[in-house]
């Protein structure tokens, strides 16, 4: 299942719809007139997890998948805003975007007085963090050294640091397993990172690229692409006019294609073929 922001036609509201991928179908999960925004699943799959501004202030909600009851109120700031971005995968903690005074992250308990702490604050911006599967790292992107890279630190005490990119990189992504990262590099080009996360200390190899797709620019909020559990497959956003482009077909071994058809129609197999 997808879960995904959907903003209106005018851009002054968005909800959070469900989709199940194999049935090809869809559900609206938010319908208030507020922006319901950064969608995350609970660990068992069956709540989701979202940032909204209803009632003027951008508070952290809950509600079931599947669409009953209401909404619940998860945590509300003290001041600023609380733009969720990840979970930890036994649900103790949620991490969320603070832009004032400046963007950091902060964690708060899901469970007891649900007080919450900072974990990367100050100067230089450090923005899209995610829980790895086993919570014993946090992986996110920083502007430290003038340009956008990726870093991994453990969790919850910063015992170790990491750079994970090596020419730029954004949106951090782990796999199910925690046994690799990805991210967007320039010019929007998918990497994969090889990592190790067992007792013997955290360990990254070398950036290798993966694909490139054009992504718009749409301030790059989280999150511009979804990758699935097992990392095989991606679900990237595009624009409208790449979306709407007709597909290539590639034709293998075209001489033989060409040669059986000119002994089944009786004509020369010498005709010029092209590549469609």
């Amino acid at each position: 299942r997808l879960a995904v922001e959907s903003a209106s036609t005018n851009g002054n509201k968005s909800d959070i719809w469900v989709y199940d991928l194999k049935r090809g179908t869809g559900s609206r999960l938010t319908f208030t007139s507020a922006s319901n925004i950064n969608p995350l699943w609970s660990p068992d799959g069956s709540r989701i997890y979202f940032t909204s501004n209803r009632n003027g202030k951008s508070i952290i909600y809950e509600k079931q998948a599947d669409g009953l009851g209401d909404a619940q109120k998860v945590f509300e700031p003290n001041h600023g805003t609380a733009s969720i971005d990840s979970l930890s995968a036994d649900g103790r903690y949620a991490m969320y975007l603070k832009f004032v005074p400046t963007p950091s992250e902060w964690i708060v308990p899901l469970s007891g007085n649900r007080k919450s702490f900072v974990y990367l604050q100050g100067r230089p911006r450090a923005d899209s963090a995610r829980f790895s599967p086993d919570g014993r790292y946090v992986a996110y992107e920083s502007n430290e050294t003038g340009r956008y890279e990726v870093y991994v630190q453990t969790f919850p005490e910063h015992q170790g640091k990491w750079q994970i990119s090596t020419a730029g990189g954004q949106e951090p992504m782990w796999r199910s397993d925690g046994k690799e990262l990805f991210y967007l590099g320039p010019d929007d080009e998918v990497m994969s990172v090889n990592v190790t996360t067992g007792s013997g200390g955290f360990q990254a190899g070398t950036p290798k690229p993966l694909f490139k797709q054009a992504i718009p620019n749409l301030g790059r909020w989280r999150n511009s692409y979804a990758v699935s559990p097992d990392g095989q497959r991606f679900l990237m956003l595009v624009s409208a006019a790449q979306a709407k482009q007709s597909p290539i077909t590639v034709v293998l071994n075209w001489p033989a294609l060409l040669k059986n058809a000119g002994r089944k129609w009786g004509g020369s197999s010498s005709r010029r073929g092209n590549r469609t």
